[in-house]
């Protein structure tokens, strides 16, 4: 068990490459420019927000690439990804470190839960589960993840529709606390407007995104 924890730790240092990279990566390259709050939330009902909703629950499959950092209390670390998202049971979610000097290959398959470090070592089922866990820093699942990265919130959520008819906040309580999944801005030039900058805060830590390009298939 401890050298499966020391595994994980070398790992997400990898990943992190070096601190003082990182912490300039995280401040220059997702430097996330909250707009202004103009206070204003529509309705669940909003035809905008539905017609908007409808388009999202269309797309089964896409990829979006982008950036991701993560901040504690005791790291600070980012990466670059690329996700080709097909179903629950077949996604394919790139994690590299910058420069090449480490990847991750996170694999939902129907037999679960895969992932592949970057010494090819296969961490299967409740393994990869931990690993998973421990990187984003809260137990979580990618299928819903890859609903939220669309703007979709999850059911029964708590969630606010902001002023341009699109998802603007949404609330969702983990095992280390309620997160805050804020909506800063979107990719307006696309057919159907997709998240750009997003960002989830639980107390001290945050998770940043940001998708750069996005493609997907319609499927009716």
């Amino acid at each position: 068990m401890n050298n499966f924890l020391s595994n994980l730790k070398e790992i997400a240092k990898k990943i992190s490459i070096i601190t003082t990279i990182n912490l300039f990566v995280t401040s220059c390259s997702i430097n996330f420019q909250a707009p202004i709050d103009d206070n204003i939330t529509l309705s669940h009902s909003d035809k905008g927000w539905r017609s908007h909703l409808q388009g999202l629950q269309n797309i089964h499959s896409y990829q979006a690439n982008g950036q991701f950092g993560i901040i504690t209390a005791q790291d600070r670390y980012s990466s670059a990804f690329q996700w080709h998202y097909q179903s629950p049971t077949d996604s394919e979610l790139h994690l590299s470190a910058f420069l090449n000097m480490a990847s991750v290959k996170v694999m939902m398959t129907t037999n679960g839960l895969i992932i592949i470090d970057d010494q090819g070592k296969k961490h299967t089922h409740q393994q990869a589960q931990n690993l998973l866990d421990r990187l984003v820093g809260t137990p979580i699942s990618l299928t819903e993840l890859a609903q939220w990265l669309k703007g979709v919130p999850p059911q029964n959520a708590s969630y606010k529709v902001g002023s341009n008819h699109l998802l603007k906040q949404f609330t969702y309580p983990s095992l280390n606390g309620t997160w805050k999944v804020n909506y800063l801005s979107y990719h307006q030039d696309l057919a159907i407007p997709m998240p750009k900058d997003i960002l989830l805060i639980n107390g001290n830590h945050q998770l940043k995104i940001r998708i750069t390009q996005w493609q997907w298939e319609n499927s009716k």
